[in-house]
């Protein structure tokens, strides 16, 4: 069924309203039922259509199509997927990180990532994806931004992330261009309180704000704000988010900067807006501030969020204008990428994009071209005897709350990688934050000297909401730095962020991947063994031994 453009003046409040909300909520599926039979809902998000440990697309394609059959009015399906949707869900392909991506230096590759996921999204059934990382990551110590950004210089990261929006707009998706005004320098995880961006307005539009007015230039569809304090584009008296902030996102972005198309809030869920102005005061303010669609709490019935908005504007607090002008661009992006066409997925056609020969072949390319060796004094390493060390995360296996991924245990991957060069190789596991048990175990098997070689392989993920994210625990860098003085010919093969260095003594032998999928695994270690070349160059700066550009052939 291909619905037309709604008139405005033949819909409800509560109907307007409905358009601006993406829904997030599991537990309240009767009545999400209940409001899009009459139209209420206009925009469902990817955690309200699975259920914990249940994300088959099976599952997703029978609820999607029973959403649309149901629905009064076209619906805009709205999913994370940084990684692609083979690091949301059980099916499709998944992709390095995009500091990945920022070390090939490759606006081809870039394009073809960005196309490849916008193909499997859609054939999913989402319209909508919160992608690219625009943030400029210029501080190392950044908990939760690090490795999803493409590097630390903004004309890099304007250049891959234009060629990736044009793949993924062309593929027929709206991606979403995020942090605004930009999380890259930042110490603290707005998941759990807001940062501040301290910055004069020079630096912000030289830095933080030029990605955007590179990508807006260029047709840029769609914006994701952040929950970030940056006094400096604040006009209102108190200090408010960005997200609340009426003379950031209306005065700036849309007015300023020129951006014309949807503007979507980060997720209401997290406590460095919530636990301030609640659930319902949030949802108010960010629409105020011109927000077209907001991030609903994925914890609270949507009820409590409708309601507060449709209050809002019956009170006069929200003008309707500001409520019909967001509707108005809303039908106009459902139209223009065909959104208003309702009919049901076909499954069999869904399979034959997701996670295809073609996407692969981008993600392996990326893999092998982002390995960036920066330091080899003994690669490629020629041993018969090898010890590989491998971390365990406390946290493989689980849910994460926000993101909504699993994160899976790589070393397993690793070690079969390895055994392929040295088929005798033996494995020893130690915890993210090693015991005095793994450091004995460690000390016992380098004093029984059976080993040619160590390689010590950490995984440094960026995890929402868990503190010291993207940094290495004392612990493990303690052991890192040991083995390095103990075995001169021991490899540190870094699977994540490559910021860990500033906690260790330079190794003779180091590798970074920047991410731990299963494509960036094989090429990191078949460099490890001289199978293929190094041509990853660093797209930040580690301290004053490793500077941005950096990388051995």
């Amino acid at each position: 069924m291909i619905h037309k453009v709604p008139d405005l003046r033949e819909m409800t409040l509560e109907q307007k309203v409905g358009q601006m909300v993406i829904v997030r909520a599991h537990g309240f599926e009767e009545a999400i039922r209940r409001r899009l039979s009459t139209g209420e809902i206009g925009a469902v998000g990817h955690i309200l259509l699975h259920k914990t440990h249940d994300k088959k697309l099976e599952r997703l394609i029978a609820v999607i199509n029973e959403y649309r059959k149901l629905a009064g009015c076209p619906i805009l399906f709205y999913c994370d997927g940084e990684a692609g949707l083979g690091a949301v869900f059980d099916f499709g392909t998944r992709f390095p990180s995009m500091m990945a991506l920022g070390a090939t230096r490759s606006a081809e590759l870039a394009y073809r990532m960005g196309h490849a996921i916008g193909r499997e999204v859609r054939a999913a059934g989402f319209h909508m994806i919160s992608n690219p990382t625009v943030d400029i990551n210029t501080n190392p110590n950044n908990p939760i931004i690090n490795i999803r950004s493409i590097g630390e210089d903004p004309a890099l990261v304007e250049s891959l992330a234009a060629a990736y929006v044009a793949g993924m707009q062309e593929a027929g998706i709206i991606p979403l261009a995020k942090h605004y005004p930009g999380h890259g320098d930042t110490s603290q995880d707005s998941h759990v309180e807001m940062p501040a961006l301290p910055h004069y307005s020079d630096r912000l539009y030289d830095i933080e704000l030029k990605p955007y007015r590179t990508l807006i230039a260029r047709g840029l569809t769609g914006v994701m704000t952040a929950h970030l304090y940056v006094p400096a584009l604040q006009e209102e008296d108190e200090p408010l988010p960005a997200t609340l902030s009426r003379s950031v996102i209306t005065g700036i972005l849309r007015q300023k900067l020129g951006f014309e198309g949807l503007i979507v809030s980060d997720s209401l869920t997290m406590r460095g807006i919530k636990s301030v102005y609640g659930i319902e005061e949030a949802a108010v303010m960010a629409i105020q501030a011109g927000h077209d669609l907001i991030l609903q709490d994925y914890q609270s019935d949507p009820e409590i969020t409708l309601r507060a908005v449709c209050h809002a504007v019956r009170s006069g607090r929200v003008d309707v204008e500001r409520i019909d002008e967001a509707v108005s661009r809303i039908f106009q992006y459902k139209a223009r990428f065909n959104i208003m066409d309702n009919k049901e997925i076909d499954i069999r056609q869904s399979r034959e994009v997701l996670d295809c020969e073609e996407h692969r072949t981008t993600a392996r390319d990326i893999a092998a071209q982002s390995v960036t060796k920066l330091t080899g004094r003994h690669l490629p390493l020629r041993a018969d005897n090898l010890l590989l060390i491998a971390v365990i995360g406390d946290e493989e296996g689980t849910e994460v709350e926000d993101m909504s991924f699993v994160i899976e245990s790589r070393a397993g991957q690793v070690y079969e990688r390895v055994r392929r060069f040295s088929p005798d190789a033996e494995l020893l596991l130690v915890h993210e934050k090693p015991t005095e048990e793994d450091r004995r175990k460690v000390e016992r098997a380098i004093q029984s000297e059976r080993y040619d070689a160590v390689v010590f392989a950490t995984f440094i993920r960026v995890v929402s909401y868990k503190p010291g994210s993207a940094a290495i625990p004392k612990e493990q860098a303690d052991l890192a730095d040991w083995l390095v003085g103990a075995i001169d010919k021991t490899v540190i093969l870094l699977f994540g962020s490559p910021y860990v260095l500033h906690s260790v003594r330079r190794p003779a032998n180091c590798l970074c991947a920047y991410s731990d999928d299963s494509y960036s695994i094989v090429a990191c270690v078949d460099a490890v063994f001289g199978q293929m070349p190094t041509t990853g160059k660093l797209p930040i700066t580690i301290g004053s031994s490793f500077p941005y550009g950096y990388g051995l052939s």
